[in-house]
């Protein structure tokens, strides 16, 4: 658990958020940087090498048939499940420790406390609430399925049951449905993670605090992240451009590596502080519970 660190949290403006997450970042750039490197630089290369890998057993697919696709896909199914199961295994392991370090060390950052804490001692706190972030995750994940799951055999059962227009219609509604279900539920549960790593609790009761959270603030959540993530698409795409006009596939992969590695503390920057704005507007405080 996070102890108090002294920060001067108060009810804040989006832009007032936005200005203090870009304050932290560049400020801090350089310790926030060797903060994600530890374990976010071996996720890349696990995600660099799986995407690569991807690239070898399945070249060039949009000019195939579906029948092609369905024997290509069936040939390499062993490989594609063991390669999709690696990068989940190291998004489940290195990811949250990645932004457990970053998360201890935007509250505990310098000048807002009087001791400083290293990033050994970043890590030792992520590592101690690792599992509470892995439980969340796939409990957050575990839900989305089964009600999507339900949804789409349910909504299957009846477009086939109906047949012809009304069957079509049933389609596009449970698709549209299913796309703002998507919306709600990303946006509802989006703070689950940040409560495993700050407050003692993990799995449902870190989604319903989350949940609770967000109750009452779903469009500023929902617009806040959207503009955090235009911003940090913007600077990728931009500079992505330049790799890709090299046509090399091993350059493209190190560029997009190196974009994440800059890019992704401020996202979780920008996330703790709409979290601990949440925790203030909700509970009149920011300290842990």
């Amino acid at each position: 658990m996070v102890p108090s660190s002294g920060l001067t949290i108060r009810p804040r403006r989006l832009g007032e958020l936005l200005d203090e997450s870009f304050r932290l970042y560049f400020s801090r750039f350089g310790a926030l940087l060797l903060t994600i490197l530890p374990a976010f630089v071996p996720y890349l290369v696990v995600a660099g090498w799986v995407s690569y890998r991807l690239n070898r057993l399945f070249p060039k697919t949009s000019h195939l048939t579906a029948a092609q696709l369905d024997a290509v896909l069936t040939d390499h199914a062993g490989d594609l499940v063991t390669l999709l199961l690696i990068l989940m295994a190291a998004a489940l392991l290195l990811t949250p420790l990645a932004y457990g370090a970053i998360v201890r060390h935007v509250v505990q950052s310098p000048g807002r406390q009087r001791q400083q804490v290293s990033i050994a001692d970043n890590y030792r706190f992520a590592a101690g609430r690792l599992l509470s972030v892995i439980g969340t995750q796939v409990v957050r994940a575990l839900v989305f399925i089964v009600l999507i799951g339900g949804g789409s055999v349910l909504f299957a059962w009846l477009a086939r049951s109906s047949g012809g227009a009304a069957g079509i219609l049933l389609v596009i509604l449970w698709s549209i449905a299913a796309l703002i279900f998507f919306i709600w539920w990303a946006v509802q549960f989006s703070l689950a993670v940040y409560v495993a790593l700050v407050e003692p609790m993990s799995g449902w009761k870190a989604l319903m605090r989350s949940w609770h959270l967000v109750t009452g603030n779903f469009w500023r959540t929902l617009g806040y992240y959207i503009i955090v993530q235009v911003l940090v698409a913007a600077v990728t795409y931009g500079l992505g451009l330049v790799a890709q006009v090299a046509h090399n596939e091993l350059l493209s992969l190190a560029v997009s590596g190196a974009l994440n590695l800059v890019t992704e503390p401020f996202v979780v920057v920008a996330m703790t502080f709409l979290y601990l704005d949440l925790r203030v507007r909700r509970d009149g405080s920011a300290d842990p519970v």
